[in-house]
């Protein structure tokens, strides 16, 4: 049994998180990393070309207005065709945050909304045993009339 394997399955003194570190499992590309130019024989231009498509994404339709949601960019015009990493993973971040805090603000109002119309209806005298009660009340009805109807055929 390898070392990774055992230490994720009895534990041990190393963490999960390193181990997935050392194994590339979790590998993401920080803002702070700069693609690196190599100096070979090659010419500039195409060892950077070749770094900077590595490093940077066709921006989509849905990327586009996350962009100038977030505030990157003044206006849908102004979006490059391509941009860094860094720039289109911090503007869905931000998106996905702004998402969830509009949301929970959702869910509280109409959480508000339930709770006052339920006293609203307990003011009225109505509840759901009540209701549960004519509704099988009506159900009897309904049962001896056709049970009625079918004895007199």
């Amino acid at each position: 049994m390898s070392n990774t394997l055992r230490t994720l399955l009895f534990g041990g003194r190393q963490s999960l998180r390193n181990v997935c570190q050392r194994r590339h499992i979790s590998r993401t590309i920080t803002k702070n990393d700069k693609p690196t130019v190599s100096v070979a024989s090659e010419s500039t231009a195409s060892s950077e070309a070749r770094s900077t498509v590595g490093m940077t994404h066709i921006v989509k339709p849905y990327h586009k207005y996350a962009l100038v949601w977030t505030g990157k960019y003044k206006s849908l015009a102004d979006v490059p065709e391509r941009v860094s990493h860094g720039v289109l993973d911090s503007a869905l971040n931000k998106a996905r945050i702004k998402i969830a805090i509009w949301m929970m603000i959702a869910t509280a109002v109409m959480a508000g909304g339930a709770v006052y119309s339920g006293k609203k209806a307990a003011a009225r005298g109505e509840n759901l045993a009540v209701i549960g009660m004519e509704h099988q009340k009506k159900l009897r009805e309904q049962g001896i009339k056709e049970q009625e109807a079918a004895k007199s055929n």
